[in-house]
């Protein structure tokens, strides 16, 4: 089982939380917005910024999907699902490099 870029990122990121993690935190970690981003959809730079960010979501169900991370606690309305790598993802990560 391999792993792109993104989710090989993704799952290094996770496998160095402490805790259980907002997916969405992670991302802002590997695509923040470029300063002064508006959030005019006009601005070019907010639509790559968007885009990145979908491309790591995709990523994130994607590690979900292969059960590489899971919910540890789900979300509760206020709060988004909190997620952590499995030992199946620690294995692979571990594995990859």
């Amino acid at each position: 089982m391999t792993l792109n870029d993104d989710e090989r990122q993704l799952l290094a990121l996770f496998a160095q939380q402490p805790a259980p993690v907002d997916a969405f935190s992670l991302y802002r970690t590997l695509n923040l917005p470029p300063a002064g981003l508006s959030d005019g959809e006009g601005d070019p730079r907010h639509k790559a910024w968007t885009e990145r960010q979908l491309e790591l979501t995709k990523a994130s169900l994607t590690l979900w999907q292969r059960a590489l991370v899971r919910v540890a606690v789900p979300a509760d309305g206020e709060h988004a699902d909190q997620m952590e790598i499995t030992a199946e993802g620690r294995t692979l990560l571990s594995a990859d490099h």
